[in-house]
């Protein structure tokens, strides 16, 4: 009766000397490569991949999703927060811009943007605008000055007010 070796399918692999093929831990981000019959290690899959078990590949992060590595999964970022394809971690937007996908994008003039804020809002208050894109606080009109309709400059004020 003679032995035979017979290689691992796609998504198994086998030790030297082992009797049979085993699973890689995909939940732990390691995958047997598609294609790599008789596969002898599990490849790991790193920061900004996931291991998908199926496909028997490490995946890329999609846009504002992030992964440290030695997964199956990628997480989404968190509000106020974004991230390009493959991220390893999410960034804030800088004050003055909001997350818009894979970028930051300014808010426009007339409004503001705080640190992490996940959406722009108007210059409201009394005296307040905002004469630039991407402003991270509203401005206050000088003495003698008010802001225009749309808070996006100032005039001066008509004769008898101020």
């Amino acid at each position: 009766d003679l032995q035979r070796c017979d290689l691992c399918p796609d998504g198994k692999y086998s030790n030297p000397a082992s009797a049979s093929c085993a699973d890689c831990d995909h939940t732990a981000g390691y995958v047997s490569l598609a294609g790599t019959d008789g596969a002898t290690i599990c490849e790991f899959c790193g920061a900004g991949f996931r291991a998908n078990k199926d496909a028997h590949q490490c995946e890329e992060c999609d846009v504002d999703t992030y992964s440290v590595g030695g997964s199956d999964s990628c997480l989404i970022c968190p509000a106020g927060t974004n991230g390009v394809k493959g991220s390893m971690s999410c960034s804030p937007c800088p004050p003055g811009t909001i997350p818009a996908g894979d970028t930051c994008q300014d808010c426009g003039k007339g409004k503001y943007a705080e640190f992490q804020a996940t959406s722009c809002s108007a210059c409201s208050g009394p005296g307040e605008y905002s004469d630039a894109e991407g402003s991270a606080a509203c401005r206050t009109a000088p003495a003698g000055h008010e802001p225009n309709a749309n808070r996006t400059g100032v005039t001066m004020c008509t004769p008898g007010t101020y």
